[in-house]
């Protein structure tokens, strides 16, 4: 893997030499448990130090012993992944040191992701991101919710309340929302049924 990891940086590269990339997910599968402890940390000690990593643990048995996960993230300076999605708890836990990865999936039922979070949804996250932004230099956001664009809706949503929106992005906000309100019905997702 220590190869394969080389050659996707390698790839990389022309987004990290002009200061575009930010960090880099690591996704781990939901059967990857922490059992697989030992595996992880043999992953994480291949690392290169010029890059950020944050991982997203989609199993719940990496909430069960949290000392021991956040001691692994802070030793590697890996961000743990505050994820909003249906099967886990929200866990703000931060273990890096400089910055916050936060993805919000979606609440979905069918798909987690064809989901457009409400007003009302993203403000406690109004309140999250400063509470998490107080505490690191830089907090990095990702909208996975992407069916119809609903994620360029909620994340302008999020910078307006946050009172980071620039014109520009209050000005697409509002045309987003016209536009939405009269004229758009929506693209239905596919269903894993068919």
């Amino acid at each position: 893997v220590e190869v394969d990891l080389k050659v996707f940086l390698d790839l990389l590269r022309p987004l990290d030499e002009t200061n575009k990339l930010g960090p880099l997910l690591i996704q781990l599968p939901p059967s990857f448990s922490f059992d697989k402890i030992d595996a992880l940390e043999e992953f994480f000690q291949i690392l290169p130090k010029n890059h950020k990593f944050a991982v997203e643990f989609r199993n719940e048995s990496w909430l069960e012993d949290k000392k021991q996960v956040g001691s692994l993230l802070k030793r590697y300076d890996v961000s743990n992944t505050i994820v909003d999605e249906p099967l886990l708890p929200i866990d703000l836990s931060m273990t890096s040191k400089d910055f916050a990865f936060v993805r919000w999936h979606g609440r979905g039922e069918k798909l987690w992701y064809n989901y457009k979070y409400t007003e009302e949804e993203v403000k406690p996250w109004v309140t999250r991101v400063k509470e998490i932004s107080s505490k690191v230099k830089t907090t990095y956001g990702y909208w996975n919710n992407h069916f119809s664009a609903f994620a360029i809706e909620n994340a302008l949503t999020l910078l307006e309340g946050l009172g980071k929106a620039n014109e520009l992005q209050k000005t697409t906000l509002g045309k987003v929302k016209d536009y939405r309100a009269n004229n758009f019905t929506g693209i239905k997702a596919p269903t894993l049924d068919g």
